[in-house]
């Protein structure tokens, strides 16, 4: 079974009160919940059932505007009023289809500043999540694949796997980052410059 999942995370901080914000903000899979058409010796027709759907432009725009920028303004509540900036990776998905114009609308409703940048093409080494926990997920879910009873059971072993994610290494995922910006400022932003990943 593969499931497209979409993550949000930002730097670990701490709010207001002092207390710490572990940088984990959403793990959404594109899945849906539906009756079963047919009946099977493992489950009755009808019996509500959790699949993978495909992912349209329509379908990320509905994620994004119902999950995602709902648990951003939740999670990080005290940054209203202060720009936010999304970044997502060039996959035709994000962008077309009136998705670029209607992210701009949805950004800036009741008072938030969020605005939608996409990353440079063929640029792994600016994406935080490519960085580190990507790999982290990645290796998990092959192995929970193996073992998982349904679709439903696999979801909630990768979203505790992501809900889990030290907030240490994820700051350290962030100081890579930022020394990838940096290096590629420094060769007038080519792409012949040394992988700092170590210790992630």
């Amino acid at each position: 079974m593969n499931i497209f999942i979409l993550c949000a995370v930002c730097k670990p901080q701490r709010r207001p009160d002092g207390s710490l914000m572990n940088g984990l903000i959403a793990c959404e899979p594109f899945t849906e919940v539906k009756p079963a058409a047919r009946g099977s010796k493992n489950r009755a027709k009808g019996t509500l059932e959790e699949n993978s759907i495909k992912v349209s432009a329509e379908v990320y725009r509905k994620f994004m505007k119902e999950k995602v920028i709902p648990k951003i303004r939740e999670r990080l509540k005290w940054k209203k009023g202060v720009v936010i900036t999304i970044r997502h990776d060039g996959a035709k998905t994000h962008n077309s289809k009136g998705n670029a114009a209607f992210f701009e609308r949805l950004g800036r409703k009741d008072g938030w500043t969020i605005l939608f940048d996409t990353q440079s093409a063929q640029s792994p080494d600016v994406n935080v999540l490519d960085i580190g926990i990507f790999n982290g997920l990645q290796a998990k879910s092959e192995e929970y694949r193996m073992d998982s009873s349904s679709v439903s059971d696999l979801v909630a072993r990768v979203k505790c796997t992501f809900f889990n994610y030290p907030w240490q290494q994820l700051d350290n995922c962030f100081a890579v980052l930022h020394e990838h910006y940096r290096s590629i400022r420094m060769c007038d932003g080519g792409n012949k410059y040394p992988d700092p990943h170590g210790g992630i």
